[in-house]
């Protein structure tokens, strides 16, 4: 069962990501961790994901402040963004803030899984991050 595609997983609740990690990659899904949204930011630069999720209330730098760090980087925004929080009347300011969806804890991972699939199957926003790869292709 391999779907090929990467998912960056931003929480700061190692259990929950650790459950959310195994879940994923039991349906195929590669992912790459991070605890907060500092670490996120990094990941999404290095791994070129194909979706995030993300926590909203994390240390260092909430999903808040990496949303609006993803809607300034034009490669970047193309990446669709899942929210995942205990704060339901957060769901317009994080739509506002650029997510495609919004997932109030608790939640079964099987309608996590639902939502990636349907976001999930577009090719990779990230094509040519490095511009010396861009031109060695064009030459």
């Amino acid at each position: 069962m391999s779907v090929n595609k990467t998912i960056l997983l931003v929480e700061d609740e190692v259990k929950l990501r650790t459950n959310i990690k195994v879940f994923l990659e039991m349906n195929g899904y590669q992912t790459v961790e991070a605890g907060n949204g500092e670490e996120g930011l990094r990941a999404v630069r290095k791994s070129a994901p194909d979706l995030i999720i993300t926590d909203i209330m994390m240390p260092k730098m909430d999903g808040y402040s990496l949303l609006r760090e993803l809607k300034c980087d034009d490669q970047l925004k193309k990446i669709p963004v899942i929210v995942l929080t205990a704060k339901e009347g957060l769901r317009d300011l994080c739509t506002i803030e650029g997510a495609v969806e919004f997932l109030a804890k608790p939640f079964e991972l099987n309608a996590i899984l639902e939502i990636i699939k349907k976001n999930c199957n577009r090719p990779s926003p990230l094509v040519d991050l490095d511009p010396k790869d861009s031109k060695e292709n064009a030459e």
